[in-house]
């Protein structure tokens, strides 16, 4: 329905709830208040605005008149004219402040009734068991309600936050004032005050003055409170001392005191005004409720009619089809129902009726001349014009019943459209969900493109890692390399010096060569020492190379290279190299040897070759030498022998002197001296020539045993190098086949992020494809909205000429309706009349009227006949009903049907 009547069944245009229910906003201010605001507001509107009512306003107008102030003065006569002026402007604020605190009570009133409204709808809505899907527009009312609610109820906390300086100023000035009138005034002044005002409250002329100045009562209650507050104050302060601060300080503690007391009477008046105010609230909420409801069901049902949209989905389209179909059957229907040829039937039934009325009028009218037959048939026909008349109620009804079916319809047609706006939020859920779909592809698609900009930077990283490794293998390599060279060299050397060694052999033939060449073998035995040193460090450094070679890292790497770059170069090794004794220093320390006719001579007087083989063969091990030469004395003392032996030499010549002085002293000294000196040397230069052969072979197998281990040591560590150049070989290989793998999986995640460009290519187009059918869709939807609404005004338009229709036919039947009211009336009248008149006959009067008539008419022997007739009669049927055998006989009448008898023929 497009709207809904008042309680009286009337629907005033543009009405609201306060124009309909007039009782129910009872509580607002009556005239004078709002007169006396607006006085206010004329007086604020010099100072400083009027942005809420009652308040931003310091000092108020003050027009009192001069009469009120000589009245102030004349009642507290004893009070001076200099105390008078202030306490009449007291006197003006206490109006102001008791319509200040109406004001606040007022807001309090309003604000906790707008608290208590809001609690009910959020109760309400609590409470109730509508469903969203089923009724959404129930859920943005009552959001609509809350939210007015919320506003109005924080628009009075924003007055009441507003008013309350305004509210406190006042007072706090006016208890001021108070204050300096009390010190400003003298004790006898003050007692003079306390009578003139305990003394004119029983006066009728006070009293009737009291009664002409508005909010009296309220005035007169304040100023005796505050009067009472400041009497205790005055009685408490001495004589000659003015006012002390902390009695000041108690006395505004009891008026906020105070304040609250009248704070919690506004609070029980605001609640008493709340609870009588919640029903009339409730009704209002519930008619513009119910207003709101019903325009919105017309816009939704006109939205529905129009909202009726295709979707991509044949189900939908489908419901779509069915939903049209269901509308276009209502519409047939209310058009069939509001077909102008079932209309004129109806018209034309009503004329005949009309018609049939006259003709009942007119029957009535010749019943008069007709017997009881024709009032039994006009009863007949007056039954018939009931049953027409109920027929015609049922026919209204059946147009209710019909007008009930299309709202039905228009609801059906409300919750299709409903559903097709749950259907079209899916939709656009769903098209959101593609797009946060989408989203995530791309947020994907970048994470993957970080992903491969992460393997490319791995790749880069292990490029320059097997830079690095290749530039240590190769650093590896010729360190090997080098060693290798310095190995020969040094293998050379050694080649060079056992030859140098066999020509010392050779060239040895005396103790003084073979001991020269044992002091000169000394710093070459200490030089090859030092080489085995360096090369067991070698070794050793190339070990923990290898050994660790296989567990380390890029890092690992780099300080090898740090520590390859740290080591000696080259050119330092081949000079170390260099510092090994040459042939030139064997020539020039065989120079420094004795020459070679003394070494002949004395390898002439060395034994033979045989005998040198067995003493060679005799030699004791290298132990033994080792041990031997650890016995012998240090090389210092064979040197002090050596420098010895001339002085033997001499000691020999000074024995052999004295042994001249014997009886052979000519030839024979002489003689004796070289034998003694032979006898004397040739066993020491025979031990020393034992000892240098046994050193000189020991050196020699200790050199050639070093050289061996060199040349041992320098093989392993070439084969160690080899090894560790094929681990890391082996390595590399491993680097370059996870490299291999990388690249694969790179490819891999290269064709992956290629075929989700491709797919997100593919949502795109749906997506794109699906944005121009909602758009498609949306224009038909657009284009359907238009049809329905035209069809919808249309059919409005064809419901509107319907009901104006059905009204003209609604005042045709209440006119036949009065008018066959009428005529039953003149019918029912006849009837009496009829019903009397034939009541008539049967009376008492009417036979005797008879009987006097006949009487009056008939001769005196008819009446005598008639009794004869009747006494044969009854002995005729009495003698046929005694007796059987007689048959009964029946009298025929003038037309010859038998007569009836006592119920008998």
């Amino acid at each position: 329905m497009a709207g809904r009547d008042d309680r009286y069944g009337r629907r005033p245009a543009a009405s609201s709830p306060s124009e309909l229910f007039p009782e129910r906003f009872s509580h607002r201010r009556d005239e004078s208040s709002h007169s006396r605001d607006a006085d206010y507001d004329r007086g604020r509107g010099d100072g400083k605005g009027a942005a809420l009512p009652y308040g931003k306003y310091s000092k108020p107008p003050l027009e009192i008149s001069s009469s009120r102030r000589s009245t102030n003065a004349s009642d507290r006569g004893s009070i001076s004219t200099a105390a008078a002026e202030p306490r009449a402007t007291k006197a003006e604020r206490l109006p102001l402040l008791i319509d200040l605190l109406g004001d606040a009570a007022y807001l309090r009133i309003q604000h906790n009734q707008a608290d208590s409204k809001l609690k009910k709808i959020w109760a309400d809505w609590k409470r109730s068991t509508t469903k969203a899907s089923e009724y959404p527009s129930v859920d943005e009312m009552q959001r609509q309600a809350v939210q007015k609610s919320e506003n109005e109820k924080n628009n009075l906390k924003q007055k009441l936050k507003e008013l309350h300086p305004t509210l406190y100023d006042t007072f706090d000035s006016l208890l001021k004032q108070y204050v300096q009138d009390q010190a400003s005034i003298g004790p006898n002044t003050q007692e003079g005050a306390d009578s003139s005002l305990t003394k004119p409250q029983g006066s009728p002329a006070e009293l009737q003055a009291q009664s002409l100045e508005p909010h009296q009562p309220t005035k007169a209650w304040m100023e005796d409170c505050l009067q009472t507050e400041l009497n205790k104050f005055k009685n408490s302060l001495p004589v000659a001392q003015g006012p002390d601060n902390s009695e000041i300080q108690k006395l505004v503690d009891s008026l906020e005191n105070e304040k609250k007391k009248t704070q919690l009477l506004e609070n029980k008046v605001e609640e008493g005004r709340q609870q009588h105010q919640l029903l009339e609230e409730k009704l209002s909420r519930l008619e513009q409720k119910l207003d709101g409801v019903s325009t919105m069901m017309e816009e939704r049902i006109a939205a529905s009619k129009s909202g009726t949209t295709t979707s991509a989905t044949s189900a939908e389209h489908n419901q779509l089809k069915s939903t049209v179909e269901m509308q276009g059957r209502t519409l047939n229907f209310v058009k069939n129902q509001s077909d102008p040829i079932k209309i004129q039937k109806l018209q034309q039934e009503t004329e005949n009726l009309a018609d049939r009325l006259t003709k009942g009028i007119k029957s009535v009218k010749s019943l008069h001349e007709q017997n009881s037959a024709l009032i039994e048939k006009q009863g007949e026909k007056h039954k018939s014009l009931e049953n027409d008349i109920s027929s015609l109620q049922t026919t209204s009804r059946n147009q209710d019943v019909k007008q009930k079916s299309l709202e039905r319809d228009i609801s059906l047609v409300r919750s299709t459209s409903d559903n097709q706006g749950a259907k079209q939020t899916s939709l656009e859920k769903d098209m959101l969900s593609l797009q946060k779909t989408s989203e995530s592809h791309e947020a994907k698609q970048m994470s993957i493109e970080k992903d491969i900009s992460l393997l490319q930077c791995t790749c880069q990283s292990q490029g320059e890692q097997q830079k690095i490794i290749d530039d240590v293998v190769s650093g590896i390599k010729s360190a090997v390399e080098s060693l290798l060279q310095k190995g020969e060299s040094l293998a050379e050397d050694i080649a060079s010096l056992r030859s140098s060694v066999k020509q010392i052999q050779e060239a040895q033939g005396s103790q003084e060569a073979r001991l020269s060449t044992l002091t000169s073998l000394k710093p070459l035995v200490k030089e090859v020492k030092e080489q085995q040193k360096k090369a067991n460090v070698l070794q050793q450094s190339v070990d923990a190379l290898q050994a660790s070679a296989a567990d380390w890292s890029l890092q690992d790497f780099q300080n090898l290279k740090a520590k390859v770059q740290g080591y000696p170069p080259a050119d330092e090794v081949q000079q170390l190299l260099v510092g090994f004794p040459s042939l030139l220093d064997t020539k020039r320390l065989l120079a420094k040897y004795p020459p070679s006719g003394d070494l002949k001579r004395l390898l002439e007087e060395m034994p033979p070759s045989s005998d040198i083989r067995r003493l060679l063969d005799e030699c004791p091990s290298p132990a033994d030498v080792k041990r031997r030469l650890e016995e012998l004395p240090p090389s210092g003392e064979l040197k002090q022998l050596v420098k010895d032996v001339p002085k033997l030499r001499e000691s020999m010549s000074e024995v052999n002197a004295r042994s001249s002085r014997l009886p052979t002293p000519t030839s024979t000294p002489a003689f004796m001296t070289k034998e003694m000196t032979l006898q004397l040397i040739t066993p020491k230069m025979d031990r020393l020539e034992d000892a240098l052969k046994r050193r000189c072979a020991d050196m020699i197998q200790i050199s050639s045993g070093l050289v061996a281990e060199t040349v041992d040591q320098a093989n392993a560590r070439t084969l160690k190098s080899e090894e560790a150049t094929q681990a890391l070989d082996v390595r590399v290989t491993g680097l370059k086949r996870s490299v291999d793998e990388s690249k694969k999986e790179f490819d891999a995640h290269v064709t992956t992020l290629r075929r989700i460009a491709d797919e997100n290519k593919k949502l795109d187009q749906q997506i794109t494809e699906l944005k121009q059918s909602v758009s498609e869709n949306k224009v038909e939807m657009y284009d359907m909205n238009n049809d329905m609404e035209n069809r919808l005004e249309e059919e409005s338009t064809e419901l509107k000429s319907v009901k104006g229709m059905v009204a003209v036919m609604t005042r045709d039947v209440e006119k036949v309706r009065k008018d066959s009211r009428t005529g039953i009336d003149d019918i029912q009248f006849q009837l009496v009349q009829m019903t009397d008149w034939a009541k008539n006959f049967s009376s008492k009067q009417w036979h005797d009227n008879v009987a006097q008539q006949i009487t009056a008419y008939v001769p005196a022997q008819f009446a005598g006949q008639l009794d004869s007739l009747a006494t044969r009669v009854s002995h005729l049927e009495t003698r046929s009903h005694n007796s059987p055998e007689i048959s009964s006989k029946r009298r025929k009448g003038a037309n010859g049907n038998p007569l009836v008898v006592n119920g008998l023929h």
